[in-house]
């Protein structure tokens, strides 16, 4: 097949590449604005092009692409009203530290977390007007503050702790995962200078805040502890609310990402809500949309982070083309859902959550068919139960591990061959516990009998 055909084929996975790679041009080579009237051009060029029906067509269009990448780059960083605390040399030193609460505060253990983004820091006499994602620890259970108010904080801004020793946790990188990039600790209550009411975002506050909170309450009605904590991280992505010794008997076994809100989750949220609308007789093209809007509202829900809105968007793809009759094509899937996300975000490509959110569906899609077909007798019948329920499930966690595992023992120097196995047993688990966390959270407020039971159940 020409490559012209194969474009046209999978244009989202084409174009992805092409803007992928205008960033990476951005970030290496200073052409921003240069790129902004080359791609004008390029644009104009294809459409000519398409008018006379140039075989160069194609190829301008494509340039026009990475052209756009470049600028998109250009615009996120280079034009950037306010520099990046990277860099700039406030870490270490005492002052004023103001910003503004960019999430719902989060309680555990007597504490409470939750992020600005800067604004300003006043140290050593001198004011800092800067950008970036600072998370903030309050050694108290009570908060004069909340999402969208801004706060002037007195302490030391730190940078987070790089791993120690080999095979440790590496606290920085996993912070940085989530764009955040400094530490602050408020031990005493004169730490606060002040603080400003103001309103946050009206979607976050009139959507997303609401159905946190009546997810929260529907589980934590009858349900407490580390069966409460545990549930409401995977969930609604309160990974503080889970038992340390939980998350690290987790990470020891190489089974992390069933703790973190990603693809999994939504797979299992998203079966969830389909197969309960057509349970509830709805028809497969009403059922499909509602799936959508479920999804969407469960990305907002957690956060919206790259490896849920990939999993969203691909998810989004594959149930539209159930409402309008259409087959899809994974890997056009795969590129529209990259192509969303660095419009968006087009830093995320050097975040490990983009890397190992692609990387692992890239790798199941595209290996787990040649992993099956090495037990023939097993995949390729449709009567085998074993291959319905281990081979092919083996498969695809063996292909996951094969696309994630160089970045995990790069990124964190731990490497755990028997989560390909432990996989089989953990995901059932949890798309049980989710399912009755769910069902907890929708009968909470109206049959709260009902929900205990599926608490109870969870427990």
């Amino acid at each position: 097949m020409s490559a012209s055909k194969e474009t046209l084929r999978r244009p989202a996975l084409w174009t992805a590449l092409g803007f992928g790679i205008g960033i990476f041009l951005g970030r290496t080579v200073e052409i921003g604005l240069v790129a902004a009237a080359l791609s004008g051009l390029a644009l104009v060029g294809a459409v000519a092009g398409f008018y006379r029906k140039a075989r160069w067509t194609g190829w301008m269009l494509w340039v026009g692409v990475v052209l756009l990448g470049v600028m998109r780059y250009h615009i996120d960083t280079a034009l950037s009203p306010l520099p990046h605390l990277v860099a700039l040399e406030v870490f270490g030193h005492r002052g004023v530290v103001t910003g503004r609460i960019v999430q719902e505060p989060e309680r555990s253990d007597e504490r409470i977390y939750f992020v600005i983004e800067l604004e300003q820091v006043v140290a050593d006499s001198a004011i800092y007007h800067l950008s970036g994602q600072v998370l903030v620890t309050v050694k108290d259970v009570y908060l004069p503050a909340d999402y969208g108010d801004r706060m002037s904080l007195r302490g030391k801004l730190q940078r987070p702790r790089a791993m120690r020793n080999p095979g440790s946790f590496d606290y920085r990188a996993f912070l940085a995962q989530q764009d955040i990039y400094g530490t602050l600790f408020v031990g005493k209550p004169e730490q606060v200078v002040s603080v400003e009411r103001l309103p946050g975002h009206w979607l976050y506050e009139g959507v997303v805040l609401p159905l946190r909170r009546a997810v929260r309450q529907g589980i934590e009605r009858n349900l407490s502890g580390a069966p409460a904590g545990l549930l409401l991280g995977v969930l609604l992505g309160e990974k503080r609310r889970i038992p340390e010794e939980v998350r690290a008997a987790f990470r020891s076994t190489g089974l992390a990402h069933a703790l973190v809100v990603s693809g999994l989750h939504v797979g299992m949220v998203g079966g969830f809500f389909f197969f309960g609308f057509r349970l509830l007789r709805l028809a497969d093209q009403p059922s499909s949309a509602a799936t959508i809007v479920a999804l969407a509202l469960y990305a907002l829900a957690t956060g919206a982070q790259v490896p849920v809105v990939r999993a969203v968007v691909m998810g989004a793809v594959v149930l539209l083309g159930r409402v309008l009759r259409r087959q899809g094509d994974i890997y056009n899937t795969l590129g529209l859902a990259a192509l969303v996300i660095l419009v968006i975000w087009p830093e995320s490509p050097w975040s490990l959550s983009f890397q190992l959110s692609f990387g692992a569906t890239w790798a199941i899609v595209a290996l787990h068919r040649p992993l099956a077909s090495l037990f023939p007798a097993a995949s390729q019948r449709a009567d085998s139960r074993v291959g319905r329920w281990i081979v092919i499930p083996l498969c695809a966690s063996l292909a996951a591990q094969l696309g994630t595992g160089p970045l995990i023992a790069y990124s964190f120097q731990q490497l755990a061959l028997g989560a390909v196995v432990a996989n089989l047993v953990v995901v059932p688990l949890l798309a049980v516990a989710v399912g009755l966390g769910l069902l907890a959270a929708l009968t909470g407020w109206i049959f709260p009998c009902v929900a205990t039971a599926f608490n109870a159940a969870n427990y």
